[in-house]
């Protein structure tokens, strides 16, 4: 039901999140950025504990929350709804400033602290992001993380009215670009043709 209301929905999935805080300050985080669904894995995971409450610091309030213990289903009913599934992973080769403007909405994956997204649901995924490490720690905490890859979407999500404009305005010039050439070489024909003729007749005067 939330996906025939959104018309561009933008939601976050935890998978195995174990630390009350992190999910807390996830949850807080989503929300500031503008995620209107976060989809939690119920078993595995922490519960929506006190703790969770108040580190959440009323983030969980204008925001839909789901717990689940198929997060594969829900995906694929996700993309089944066009929606881009992305993961995130401190060994992806991808940037997430490699990421493009989203046009349908978006679903992003933040996996547990110590093995991160499983893989079941890695194959999911229509890109897997990491986030630069430009100093000598090997990753970010996940809800440090997470604050710079949703903000970033939301962004990317912000843009799409340009970069569809962009892709009708670089369509209409390949087509124009096309229909030029073709008109040049039927021009071609056309003189090649009128010379033979010409010639044509000249060589029966």
């Amino acid at each position: 039901h939330y996906l025939q209301t959104i018309s561009k929905p933008f939601i976050a999935i935890f998978d195995n999140i174990q630390d009350p805080r992190n999910l807390g300050s996830l949850i807080r985080t989503s929300n500031g950025a503008g995620v209107n669904l976060v989809i939690k894995k119920k078993s595995g995971s922490c519960d929506i504990s006190p703790l969770v409450h108040k580190t959440a610091s009323g983030g969980l309030q204008g925001i839909g929350l789901i717990e689940t213990n198929n997060l594969t289903e829900i995906i694929k009913k996700i993309k089944n709804h066009n929606i881009m599934v992305v993961g995130t992973s401190d060994s992806a080769s991808l940037s997430i400033y490699d990421m493009k403007p989203i046009v349908s909405g978006v679903a992003i994956i933040f996996g547990s602290e110590g093995a991160g997204i499983s893989k079941s649901l890695s194959h999911l995924c229509d890109s897997v992001y990491s986030i630069p490490i430009h100093g000598s720690i090997e990753c970010l905490n996940v809800a440090v993380a997470a604050g710079i890859v949703l903000y970033h979407t939301q962004q990317m999500l912000k843009n799409s009215k340009w970069w569809l404009k962009y892709c009708w305005y670089s369509s209409s010039i390949r087509i124009l670009d096309k229909t030029m050439k073709n008109y040049e070489l039927l021009l071609m024909i056309n003189i090649n043709q009128d010379e033979s003729t010409s010639k044509t007749v000249d060589k029966y005067k």
